[in-house]
């Protein structure tokens, strides 16, 4: 590959299922990847260094001014996909500035509106296989974007939203995806993450971190998928425009404008999937652990220590109790080859990470067979906002599985969200906790 920078990419994707292939969007992922190679190095880095000056302490990350690289200005264009990963039947739509409509596939203008709608219905038009429908008006395309004359002007099911809007029908359904430049789509993503009474330094940490993330898999992912990332915990939460509340969230972006963690002493600098969850509930796990497909990369190697986090909601948690009736019922609907187990009779752990949380479990059948599942895909299948965490214990009850003493919320990779306020309630700058959660990584700027 004739990249300056290369990609760590992934073997087993986030999403496994099948992508629509475009030949068309490959250019946007090259793009992109081309212009990571304006990523300037920061000597103010995520890497732990000491200053020589008499406050200075492990893990102080001096600023220290640079020059950054110049370079083409990269594709910051990102895809959400809204309104459901495999579409909808319908959302509503409106606009609060003049607009264009076009056919994506042939460029044509359709429509040169000089003013916009109120709410209207937005469907496959049901008297032809291919058109969409907007109101009572037929397009004749089923791939078209919407482009208003100024941002933010979409209003998706009652949300607004920067950038245009991407719409494809496929059959009965309709693909929503928003196209919007990485920079707007930031704050909404840091609103949707993040309460508004965290501290600033939590924000800037969280921007860097999210703005890393999804241009990663923008990169990784990109070509291969009509969309980059979704709006919820699959990917990163992301509300559009956030309310006035959350002003921190777009200052926090602005003073982190284009910076992204790399990784560190790569050939070629590059980019990782920079994960982060709620509370690590004391240690994060190594990624492996939850992701055995992903690259194993220094900074996510697990085992950073948090105290930080010891004031969140959930550092721990109430036991939980589940029949395992339900437990069977939930696993065979999110893996449905699990059926052959018959009822499940059986949720053994077979292996535990350094932090404590199980990594691997064993489901066993009545019928004697036997299943073993990575312990976060467990968790989720059988409800993440109620076990919410795989740092907990199992008590077979008889007819049911006690979940007990039950630690932090989310998988525990990456970045703790309530252990970086916490950490900057002390006082520590939006680098140095990323470099506390990220050790070694890189702070670099895209130009």
């Amino acid at each position: 590959m004739n990249w300056r920078y290369r990609l760590m990419r992934a073997t087993s994707p986030r999403w496994p299922e099948g992508r629509s292939r475009r030949r068309g969007r490959t250019l946007v992922a090259v793009a992109l990847i081309t212009a990571v190679a304006a990523i300037a190095i920061f000597d103010v880095g995520c890497r732990m260094t000491r200053t020589t000056g008499p406050e200075a302490g492990p893990g102080v990350v001096p600023d220290v001014p640079t020059t950054p690289l110049t370079a083409a200005p990269p594709d910051r264009t990102v895809r959400v996909r809204l309104c459901g990963k495999y579409g909808c039947e319908s959302f509503t739509l409106a606009l609060k500035s003049a607009y264009q409509i076009r056919d994506v596939d042939s460029g044509a203008l359709l429509v040169d509106a000089h003013r916009g709608f109120s709410t209207l219905a937005v469907s496959p038009d049901p008297r032809s296989e291919r058109f969409i429908r907007i109101g009572a008006y037929p397009y004749a395309s089923g791939h078209i974007e919407v482009v208003p004359a100024r941002e933010p002007a979409l209003v998706i099911n009652g949300n607004l939203y920067p950038g245009s809007l991407v719409i494809r029908r496929d059959g009965r359904r309709v693909l929503v995806t928003n196209h919007v430049d990485v920079e707007a789509y930031l704050p909404g993503v840091l609103a949707g993450e993040l309460p508004a009474s965290f501290h600033g330094e939590a924000f800037a940490a969280q921007a860097v971190a999210a703005r890393t993330y999804v241009l990663y898999h923008k990169q990784v992912y990109g070509a291969k998928r009509d969309y980059d990332v979704l709006p919820d915990e699959r990917s990163q939460m992301y509300v559009g425009v956030p309310g006035p509340q959350f002003k921190i969230a777009t200052l926090a972006v602005g003073r982190t404008l284009g910076e992204v963690c790399t990784l560190p002493d790569a050939p070629e600098p590059a980019l990782f999937s920079t994960y982060y969850a709620s509370c690590c509930g004391g240690m994060s796990q190594g990624v492996n652990a939850a992701k055995p497909g992903d690259p194993q990369v220094g900074p996510l190697r697990g085992g950073v220590a948090c105290d930080a986090c010891r004031d969140a909601p959930y550092f721990r948690w109430k036991d939980v109790r589940l029949s395992k009736a339900e437990l069977t019922k939930r696993l065979v609907e999110r893996y449905p080859s699990l059926a052959r187990l018959g009822a499940m009779v059986r949720f053994e752990p077979t292996a535990t990470s350094a932090d404590g949380r199980i990594s691997r479990i064993r489901l066993s059948g009545k019928n004697g067979e036997s299943e073993t599942l990575v312990g976060e895909d467990f968790r989720l299948a059988v409800g993440g906002r109620q076990i919410k965490s795989t740092r907990c214990n199992l008590l077979d009850d008889g007819d049911g599985v006690v979940f007990y003493e039950g630690r932090g919320f989310g998988h525990g990779l990456g970045l703790c969200q309530y252990g970086a306020n916490g950490l900057a309630r002390r006082g520590l700058s939006y680098r140095e906790i990323l470099a506390h959660y990220y050790p070694g990584c890189v702070i670099r700027t895209l130009q």
